[in-house]
């Protein structure tokens, strides 16, 4: 069952991280900044695009309060996440890529993220991003 984060407003904001279980390596840092400024329980964490794409089929359609955080490790984990963007759609996406190429990028815009990084930077800035966009309703 997904995890919720309950806010003083009483508005329920889930909040999905999605490493794949071949990006243990680089997700390490980002699971560890995750940790350190949420509560774990409140995170639904995913480990394979099987179970990333059952869990996004499973929830409504449209889900503005989501949040869904993505670390790419490769173009070709990309490109998988492209063939799923109907399924992200309409979701709040941060996004976490392995460099910060041209190529990379413009692909990673075709997603529609709200906020991305690389995996060589502080996460700090990203956990700020993520605790003003779980703020705003």
């Amino acid at each position: 069952m997904l995890e919720k984060i309950v806010h003083k407003s009483g508005d329920q904001m889930g909040l999905i991280l999605f490493i794949h279980k071949n990006a243990m390596e680089r997700g390490r840092c980002l699971h560890d900044a995750i940790a350190h400024h949420f509560t774990l329980s409140d995170i639904q964490f995913i480990h394979s695009f099987r179970q990333f794409e059952t869990t996004l089929r499973a929830l409504p359609a449209y889900q503005p309060s989501r949040i869904v955080i993505i670390l790419i490790d490769s173009k070709d984990q990309l490109k998988r996440l492209l063939a799923m963007a109907d399924l992200i759609n309409g979701m709040r996406l941060v996004l976490v890529l392995p460099d910060e190429s041209k190529t990379m990028r413009s692909m990673a815009l075709k997603l529609y993220p709200r906020f991305f990084t690389t995996t060589n930077r502080n996460f700090d800035e990203l956990c700020d991003v993520l605790k003003k966009m779980m703020s705003k309703k």
